[in-house]
């Protein structure tokens, strides 16, 4: 996580631990296909890793300061998340998992972006420091909402519809411990992401930073003004327009899943997929 953040983002969100994830999905279904994972039990046996990595991962990420390692620890539990889908081995758990492929991209490369943006506008890197940054960077802070929302499984982002598609696989499954697991990660998702929401939005900035700061931002904090940052320089908006557009996205996939034909693609697949069974 030393690389800068649109690095950061690239390697978790599409192109290096995508291919890992990628690269198992297609050993489960073209390698060994639905039948033979099944005949052999090895179905379970993923799972269980899967699951076993969602919760350490979620609660490794719960003890996080620093954003993006915590981000990091995100990722890992995510794609988890995308092999317990292809694990439960039915054409809705599958659904689930190969959209999440997409959806989790958008939604983590927001999450990324909107760290890198803090970091430089406001040279904020943990989460302890970020109180009242939601009012001084209120477009970064509501695409950080909305991506870690995804990330719970909340609509109306795209996480939910991904997440839904795995919870129902599982119940079509009889796998009813997988579903607890779903939905015991997406708890712990909560519990280490609405932290860094609460502090952004509903605790007021330290008095010593402003204190530290020049003449303008101490006027604004005792008169109880808000100084958006995002603002200063018109540089800073190469950094807050993608961020934003990316959030719309996650958005966009919760409400309207054939975007892109993502969805329409992805059901083709599972359908040659489970053709037989």
């Amino acid at each position: 996580m030393v690389a800068p953040t649109p690095v950061s983002a690239l390697l978790h969100a599409v192109a290096v631990v995508k291919a890992g994830v990628f690269g198992i999905i297609k050993i489960v279904f073209y390698l060994y296909g639905t039948e033979l994972m099944h005949e052999l039990g090895l179905g379970i046996v993923l799972g269980c890793v899967a699951s076993f990595t969602i919760i350490v991962a979620n609660l490794q990420a719960i003890g996080q300061n620093n954003l993006k390692r915590l981000l990091a620890y995100s990722t890992i539990n995510q794609l988890s998340f995308i092999l317990l889908g292809a694990a439960i081995l039915t054409p809705m758990s599958a659904t689930g998992a190969l959209i999440h492929i997409p959806f989790h991209g958008f939604m983590k490369i927001t999450l990324f972006l909107c760290a890198g943006a803090i970091a430089v506008i406001a040279q904020k890197k943990n989460v302890s420091e970020m109180a009242g940054i939601g009012r001084q960077m209120p477009i970064t802070m509501i695409a950080f909402t909305i991506a870690a929302l995804g990330m719970c499984g909340a609509p109306p982002v795209a996480g939910f519809i991904s997440k839904w598609h795995i919870s129902l696989g599982a119940i079509e499954a009889g796998q009813l411990p997988f579903l607890w697991v779903i939905l015991a990660g997406s708890l712990l998702d909560v519990v280490y992401f609405f932290p860094v929401i609460k502090t952004a939005f509903f605790e007021r900035m330290p008095e010593a930073d402003t204190v530290s700061g020049d003449l303008e931002e101490k006027v604004a904090f005792f008169t109880g003004e808000v100084r958006n940052k995002e603002k200063e320089r018109p540089l800073y908006l190469f950094m807050i327009i993608p961020l934003a557009i990316t959030a719309f996205f996650a958005v966009l996939f919760c409400l309207r899943p054939q975007t892109l034909h993502i969805y329409d693609l992805v059901q083709m697949a599972v359908n040659e997929l489970f053709a037989g069974r």
